[in-house]
């Protein structure tokens, strides 16, 4: 028997009533599908929960029940005083993958794209010693690069590499399409192994400036320390990410 919405018309989008999946998880799915159909686009407002319990033909609980879901999974959020809206997408990562952040955009249907903001030697950087293990009264090549997706930034990192492997590359004079993909490719080229630790974290007066958001805004910090097989420090990486479009899978 079809299912009938309170004023006895057939709803819009029908359900399976004698499907065992329960009615709210097909109302989650549906909603699921039309926004990764781009029916509601991100930044989009959704139909009241009681308009979108007539469309279902299923009580305004079911629904809500839908939502928080998708609440949950960050692929909407609610504003109060408006109205429930499709978020930006996402971004998972995966540690154990080999796969690269741009990857992970690209897969979230965004355009990536790297900014170098400033390339430097540095002397002594305690900072970057005590925070990152790297050893102290070493000289050091610092990279600062912003990740973007569409335009819109997602991402800050800070790279510091060992005197020596910058100047046997030749670090300082590549241009700035080279220095990204030799800072992506040659942790793996040179087989090292890797550590990792995520930290949440505020983010800071710089860090909200970069990534446009409010101060005090959770980010999320990521440290990756690459290692050769002898154990020498070879390259490590702080990086900032935006936590309302980034989770992390441990």
């Amino acid at each position: 028997m079809d299912l009938k919405s309170s004023n006895g018309v057939a709803p819009v989008y029908p359900l399976d009533t004698t499907s065992p999946t329960p009615l709210y998880f097909q109302v989650y799915t549906s909603l699921q599908e039309r926004i990764a159909n781009t029916e509601f686009k991100v930044g989009e407002l959704l139909p009241s929960e009681q308009k979108m319990a007539h469309y279902y033909g299923v009580s305004y609980a079911t629904i809500k029940k839908a939502v928080k879901i998708l609440k949950e999974q960050g692929v909407v959020e609610h504003q109060a005083g408006r109205g429930t809206f499709v978020s930006e997408p996402v971004l998972h990562l995966d540690p154990t993958s080999r796969s690269h952040v741009t990857e992970a955009v690209r897969s979230s249907g965004g355009d990536p794209s790297w900014k170098i903001l400033s390339r430097q030697w540095l002397m002594n950087p305690d900072a970057a010693a005590d925070g990152l293990a790297i050893p102290r009264k070493k000289r050091l090549f610092h990279v600062e690069i912003l990740l973007c997706a569409d335009a819109i930034p997602i991402g800050y990192h800070l790279v510091y590499l060992p005197a020596k492997t910058a100047k046997k590359y030749q670090l300082d004079n590549l241009n700035d399409a080279q220095l990204l993909d030799y800072l992506r490719d040659a942790p793996t080229k040179e087989n090292c192994s890797v550590t990792r630790c995520l930290v949440a974290q505020l983010a800071d007066a710089k860090i909200a400036g970069l990534l446009r958001v409010e101060l005090a805004t959770a980010v999320m910090n990521i440290d990756v320390r690459h290692t050769t097989m002898d154990g020498e420090f070879f390259q490590v990486q702080r990086s900032f990410y935006r936590g309302d479009r980034f989770s992390y899978t441990f």
